[in-house]
């Protein structure tokens, strides 16, 4: 049984459709909610074995809660790492330029040069990239969905699923954005991560010490579905006052 079994024993839905085949890999879109509540809460937008162990090897993995437009820009990606691979590059190297790969492809797309040629300087990116607020889960601390896309083409190709302004400049003041792409439940997960994280480090704790104590938090709760998350998010709601 190969490992792609395992995991569909473990959970049938993680794969939801293969989408692509390129050289000897397949790509597959899955379910990245329960790739983070069964397999490792890491993983993010997407992977292959050797950025995540867990995924098979052969496989690259997308998660279908992302804006299908972006699936090319992470199979190009894909291609072009394997080949640094291929040429004799470490994971540091191939990492590097591929990231470099990634950005000039974005910014040749239609989208990015359409909104940098109506706002060359950028005063009304916010407004773009920002789509509603959750009016549920914010107080002093604005929640707001954005289009995650544009964030990682204009500002950042690691932004993913959520993010606070004491860890990312970009972000306005006592924000948090979350992916609109996001399912439901899922956002609020990371809504939950992202206030804990964030009155960690208010309170001055590192980034890194914050964003292990916001994980073990969201761990339990996804591993604990009886438990109240909304009223976990109201407390955290509170201590971020």
């Amino acid at each position: 049984m190969d490992m792609r079994q395992n995991y569909s024993k473990m959970n049938k839905n993680i794969y939801i459709k293969k989408i692509n085949t390129v050289g000897d890999y397949a790509v597959w879109l899955v379910d990245g909610a329960l790739v983070r509540k069964e397999i490792n809460e890491n993983f993010v937008k997407c992977a292959d074995n050797n950025q995540s162990s867990f995924v098979p090897k052969n496989e690259f993995w997308i998660d279908e809660d992302l804006d299908p437009k972006e699936y090319r820009y992470f199979i190009d990606r894909f291609i072009y790492e394997q080949g640094l691979f291929d040429s004799g590059k470490n994971y540091a190297e191939a990492d590097k330029k591929a990231d470099e790969f990634e950005k000039k492809e974005r910014k040749n797309s239609k989208e990015f040069r359409q909104i940098s040629k109506s706002n060359p300087d950028k005063k009304d990116l916010l407004e773009k990239i920002k789509k509603k607020i959750i009016k549920k889960f914010s107080g002093e601390i604005k929640v707001w969905l954005v289009d995650g896309n544009l964030v990682r083409s204009f500002f950042l190709l690691d932004y993913c699923e959520g993010g606070h302004d004491l860890v990312y400049p970009f972000i306005p003041k006592n924000e948090i954005w979350i992916e609109n792409v996001l399912k439901t439940q899922e956002r609020k997960f990371i809504i939950l991560h992202e206030l804990h994280e964030r009155y960690l480090m208010s309170r001055g704790k590192s980034y890194k010490n914050s964003h292990i104590g916001a994980t073990e938090v969201e761990d339990y709760y996804r591993e604990n579905p009886k438990e109240d998350l909304e009223a976990r998010i109201k407390e955290e709601m509170e201590k971020n006052k």
